[in-house]
């Protein structure tokens, strides 16, 4: 048994992904015995970013020689990770000992080196990535009587077609992946908030890549407060590096009763220049007595 294949992950905001790695052993055909025994290769459990090493137990083996297997990383189906395709090589150095009469693993052996598939550059680990984005949600209102205080009932879903691995955070609620709820192998996570303009926008931070995002307001006549919702709900999916900003907009405008009908303006015009048209006599005559 030996431990010096190293698993890594990559994270743009350092989120730790929890899964468990499966891989896969192939004998090389130009064993010394034909390919016919193979590595055991145990599971790999991940709870940092930093993995740790495979385990790889070397069998028992009926002749000298060199032996080689590739191990390879199956690939997961967690959400927002992209598994390595890096091929890891074990190399076997099997000799015979002349004084025992005895096979015997070389004490060099046995090494083990990862190549990477399209250029072909050996590499000390093989990595996993994570990508995630975030996205904010924010209320706007207009006309002349919104309240930028007044609170509407905004309704966030979140779906995957993929198992969650990590934590997310909604609106500074940390939500752990098993409170994502699985039915018939789709991951939902509804938020339920209450927005304002005054308190600004919320933010949802480390969604992987590939959740579907839908953003909508709860439209009844109690949540509504007399506004009309205007424009801002949106279904979007997560995307690497396409940070979305979700801006809903209502409106409340209650028209102002003047006192004055629009159709009589031409007749209360004609009233303000007869009346100015008195005053100006008035103050002419009186000029005209003092004189």
């Amino acid at each position: 048994t030996f431990n010096e294949i190293v698993k890594t992950y990559k994270s743009e905001d350092d989120v730790v992904v929890n899964e468990t790695l499966k891989f896969t052993s192939t004998p090389s055909e130009d064993n010394p015995d034909g390919g016919e025994a193979n590595l055991r290769v145990a599971d790999l459990a991940v709870t940092s970013l930093n993995p740790g090493t495979i385990t790889v137990t070397v069998p028992s083996l009926s002749e000298a020689g060199i032996y080689n297997w590739t191990i390879k990383e199956t690939a997961g189906n967690t959400a927002g990770v992209t598994y390595s395709d890096a091929e890891v090589h074990v190399v076997v150095l099997v000799e015979y000992n002349n004084e025992t009469n005895a096979l015997k693993i070389h004490q060099n052996s046995p090494v083990s080196y990862i190549v990477k598939p399209e250029s072909g550059e050996k590499m000390k680990t093989f990595e996993n990535t994570f990508a995630s984005d975030d996205f904010t949600v924010a209320k706007t209102v207009t006309g002349n009587m919104a309240d930028k205080n007044d609170q509407f009932e905004i309704v966030v879903t979140l779906t995957s077609n993929k198992p969650i691995g990590t934590n997310v955070d909604l609106a500074g609620t940390t939500v752990t992946p098993k409170e994502w709820k699985n039915t018939d192998g789709s991951y939902t996570y509804v938020s339920t908030l209450n927005y304002s303009q005054a308190t600004g926008a919320k933010t949802f931070s480390n969604i992987p890549v590939g959740v579907a995002v839908s953003v909508k307001e709860t439209q009844t006549a109690d949540k509504m407060n007399g506004y009309t919702y205007k424009t801002g709900e949106q279904d979007f999916t997560i995307a690497d590096e396409t940070s979305k900003a979700v801006v809903i907009t209502n409106e409340k405008t209650t028209n102002v009763n003047t006192g004055i009908s629009m159709d009589s303006v031409p007749y209360v015009l004609l009233l303000a220049v007869a009346t100015m048209g008195l005053a100006v006599l008035f103050t002419k005559k009186r000029m005209m007595r003092e004189f």
